[in-house]
């Protein structure tokens, strides 16, 4: 543990994890914060560090590669990765591509050019192979019709693709081929994680902790960087498809790469809900 202080003054006992990443992203100043008055520098950094204890604390933080909480309002303070907040690709911080939209709630596309390249690649990055988590958090309502990918990789065609696509009615998670679930989604708006379990053999989906849906076709890791608001398609290194890219306002992403028990994924949920109200966001 470490103190931070703003101002000269003690404010409390802070992670030091939350503090490199405070530091790193400039929001031990708050004029380098854009809350649009939903929050203050000083709640923007308390969010920092209970991000950083209650995700220790319900055993998901070891096995997290990548969180990124999107908050600052700027492309510097939401390009950061909470786990490792250096500015570099192998710090999975992410480095923004065509018009994005960065404010107090999120980071949003404009639907067409905009997205961001996560440089995690699964297939080189994991410890093992077995195992594989993605999440995205949006208090945005999905667009009716409409089912852009919220974050994703592919290298072979849709043989080798993870990814995360939600719309008004329907989440549709990909591990390989095979769509996780397909089902009702009253409105989309939540923490949505897909996770493996069984050494790569079985995928699940939640919705907020309550599971949505699962199958037993095995994980596939292509060899590609990770995207935001879209999915990198091959070859290498190419931009998303237009119509993959969404528009949804997007909160937080996390990617992982160790194995995340049921309970685990349900206490992420619960922790990462609860967070959004120390920044008034639903």
């Amino acid at each position: 543990m470490a103190v931070l202080t703003f101002n000269n003054k003690r404010l409390r006992f802070f992670d030091k994890d939350a503090i490199n990443f405070i530091d790193a992203a400039g929001l031990d100043n708050d004029a380098n914060i854009n809350g649009e008055g939903n929050y203050t520098g000083k709640e923007a950094r308390l969010y920092v560090d209970y991000m950083v204890k209650t995700l220790k604390a319900c055993g998901a933080w070891d096995g997290i590669k990548a969180i990124h909480p999107f908050m600052g309002g700027t492309d510097i303070t939401c390009m950061y990765n909470l786990k490792d907040p250096r500015d570099a690709d192998d710090a999975f911080r992410i480095v923004w591509k065509g018009t994005m939209n960065f404010n107090s709630i999120g980071i949003q596309s404009d639907g067409t050019t905009g997205y961001g390249i996560i440089y995690y690649n699964p297939s080189i990055e994991d410890d093992d192979d077995s195992w594989l988590a993605v999440s995205t958090y949006s208090d945005d309502a999905p667009i009716s019709g409409v089912t852009p990918i919220e974050i994703g990789t592919n290298d072979t065609g849709i043989i080798k693709a993870i990814s995360t696509r939600i719309n008004a009615g329907n989440y549709d998670g990909r591990c390989n081929t095979t769509a996780i679930t397909s089902v009702g989604v009253p409105n989309g708006i939540g923490l949505h994680i897909q996770y493996s379990k069984s050494n790569g053999t079985q995928q699940f989906a939640r919705k907020n902790g309550i599971l949505l849906g699962s199958n037993t076709s095995t994980l596939s890791k292509p060899n590609n960087n990770f995207v935001i608001c879209g999915r990198n398609d091959s070859p290498l290194a190419s931009p998303p498809v237009a119509a993959n890219i969404t528009r949804r306002i997007i909160n937080i992403a996390i990617i992982g790469s160790s194995a995340l028990s049921d309970q685990q994924a349900i206490y992420l949920s619960h922790h990462i809900r609860a967070a959004q109200a120390i920044l008034n966001r639903k």
